[in-house]
């Protein structure tokens, strides 16, 4: 692999991470606003978006995996646009 594409890797990693990070912050702001939907969605999201993304970074090829990573990808992007 190329310097480029462990550049890629890494930056792709800590937005992942930061998308994680905010998701969580989000339900917690929802939560002590007393908006116990907005919370649940919110906590839901990131929790789903880290199993996808431990999954794919696992390394293992399967196709259940590819799918559940792209719909942890639907979801982060339903929550922003929701958000």
């Amino acid at each position: 692999m190329s310097w480029h594409g462990t550049m890629h890797f890494v930056a792709g990693g800590l937005g992942f991470y930061a998308l994680i990070a905010a998701a969580l912050l989000a339900a917690r702001h929802f939560r002590s606003n007393r908006r116990p939907l907005s919370a649940l969605v919110s906590a839901a999201t990131g929790i789903l978006f880290f199993a996808g993304f431990a999954a794919i970074a696992s390394g293992r090829r399967a196709a259940a995996i590819n799918l559940a990573f792209t719909a942890a990808v639907v979801l982060a992007w339903a929550w922003l646009t929701w958000l």
